[in-house]
């Protein structure tokens, strides 16, 4: 009965909305341009099973994770009737300034995650939506052609971008550098509330900066390397490999001596995301 009312609310006041600039993905489910009436039949039809992965239309796809919290279910059909009713309120993300010489502000959680402690969503490169299966099938790149070697991800194909808006992006090489190899923190492992990662705690004003050991996914298997590795994808394609991006690693190291480090890794693989914006 919610489903049904929720539905009904949704349609009998479904003006159209094009998509914007600033907030692109909000309630385009089927990846048209525009947030209507449609899309709401095509995010009953995935919520119950009968649909294809909108999100994985070869024009970037659209957003069945309407509300951006890691997860495809009932609130989702509620937050779109809040959008085509013109009532839906954005979440606010927060984040630390560490008074990094760059000015980067580093978000306070992971994407998908409700804590600084929880993991958040498993994404594949480019990706914005976690999934049951990281495999070729499911990537809206299969062919690795989308996006030229070497070139920053950006725009639709930016998790944090689509998902928290144009202001939030994903980090680049240099950010994660500064973060991780500039000596402008003091880093160390901690466990934080049950959940293993590192610490980064500024040397300018001692503010602190958690990134939890997410570990990865791929194929379908189970999360593996949870609590003993974090790895952190860059917007940075790979410039010699099609199928890899980088990102940025570390381990706990009572387990593994690699400490901190970048890497490539396949596109295919979940990984986490943290996002950055600008002061």
């Amino acid at each position: 009965m919610k489903i049904k009312s929720l539905i009904l609310a949704a349609i009998f006041a479904a003006p159209t909305y094009a998509q914007t600039t600033a907030n692109y993905h909000r309630g385009d489910v089927n990846g048209d341009g525009r947030a209507d009436k449609t899309d709401i039949q095509n995010l009953v039809e995935w919520l119950s099973g009968k649909s294809i992965n909108y999100g994985l239309l070869t024009n970037g796809g659209g957003l069945v994770d309407v509300n951006s919290d890691g997860r495809n279910s009932i609130s989702d059909l509620a937050s779109l009737a809040d959008i085509l009713n013109g009532t839906h309120q954005e979440a606010v993300h927060t984040y630390v300034d560490l008074e990094l010489l760059s000015g980067t502000l580093w978000a306070t959680t992971n994407l998908g995650a409700s804590s600084e402690e929880d993991c958040g969503g498993y994404l594949s490169w480019g990706e914005y939506f976690p999934k049951s299966d990281y495999v070729t099938t499911t990537y809206f790149d299969p062919n690795s052609t989308i996006i030229p070697l070497g070139t920053p991800i950006a725009g639709k194909y930016d998790a944090a971008a689509v998902c928290w808006g144009q202001e939030w992006q994903m980090p680049t090489s240099a950010q994660f550098d500064e973060l991780f190899f500039s000596e402008q923190c003091t880093i160390e492992w901690k466990e934080q509330n049950g959940c293993g990662g590192m610490m980064f705690t500024s040397k300018k004003n001692g503010k602190t900066l958690f990134l939890p050991a997410a570990g990865y996914k791929s194929g379908s298997d189970a999360t593996k390397l949870l609590n003993a590795y974090g790895f952190y994808w860059t917007a940075d394609k790979h410039n010699g490999r099609q199928q890899d991006g980088f990102a940025y690693a570390f381990c706990n190291p009572s387990l593994y001596t690699q400490g901190l480090f970048k890497s490539y890794y396949s596109r295919l693989n979940g990984r986490s995301v943290r996002p950055v914006r600008a002061k």
